[in-house]
Formats: C-alpha cells, sequence, structure tokens
C-alpha cells in the first residue's frame, strides 16, 4: 500500500505524520489507548489498542482511519456537537472536510484538504481542540 505523509498544521507549525501515526493519533483523540501486552512464548511485548470502554481489542493495530472511509466515520460520528461538510467538487481536486460548532455558531471551524475523503477528515478532526 503506498504510504503517504500528510501536514497536519495545529496552529502555525507544520507537523509531518505518516498514515500511522495519524491513525494513532486520531484513535488517542477518540480516547482509545495503546497497550503493552506480554506474551510469554515466544517471550516478547506486543502492542494492543484498548477501547474507550476499557476493552482491549486482540489486534495490534488501531483502526486505518485515514485510509479507510469506514473508520473514518467513526470520527464523523463522534463529532456530537458538530456540524460536518464533506466535498468534492471536481473528480480532479482534492476532498474538503469542514468541522463546525452546532452550538456556538462561528465559535469553531476547521477546515482541511486531503487527496482522500478519510485523511480530509483525519486532518479536520486532529486540527480540534
Amino acid at each position: 500500500m503506498l504510504q503517504s505523509v500528510a501536514r497536519i498544521r495545529p496552529s502555525d507549525n507544520e507537523i509531518l505524520m505518516n498514515n500511522q501515526e495519524i491513525n494513532e493519533a486520531v484513535a488517542a483523540k477518540l480516547g482509545w489507548k495503546a497497550v503493552k501486552i506480554k506474551q510469554m512464548l515466544p517471550e516478547r511485548e506486543e502492542t494492543r489498542w484498548m477501547d474507550p470502554s476499557g476493552v482491549v481489542q486482540p489486534w495490534g493495530k488501531c483502526h486505518d482511519y485515514s485510509t479507510s472511509i469506514e473508520a473514518a466515520w467513526e470520527i464523523v460520528n463522534s463529532l456530537k456537537d458538530h456540524g460536518f461538510t464533506l466535498r468534492k467538487a471536481d473528480p480532479l481536486v482534492r476532498w474538503y472536510c469542514s468541522i463546525f460548532d452546532w452550538v456556538t455558531p462561528g465559535a469553531l471551524n476547521v477546515e482541511e484538504e486531503a487527496e482522500t475523503a478519510p485523511l480530509a477528515i483525519c486532518m479536520a478532526f486532529l486540527k480540534l481542540p
């Protein structure tokens, strides 16, 4: 799979993150935690992900938020008091994602663009306070 590098701009600083780093940052912001599990045979340590309810999942990687629209939609579903738009005006144009505050209009408006819809959703979500 092609590994992209996204530019996340939380303020005036620009941070480069690869897909796995984006996935892990999104998971942490959604309340997931990476936990180390010791295996006895063969002896090794593995990383597993504990969901927000405290259940440790059997897989070693967090969800693929940055490339899977199904996983990225978990982010959209978590935005309870926020409005959300996702658009692509033309097949050759990048995806645009906006997240805004429903409760206090004009208080929060985060916008981001990327080559794919899942990546645009992730990048906008990571810009939220």
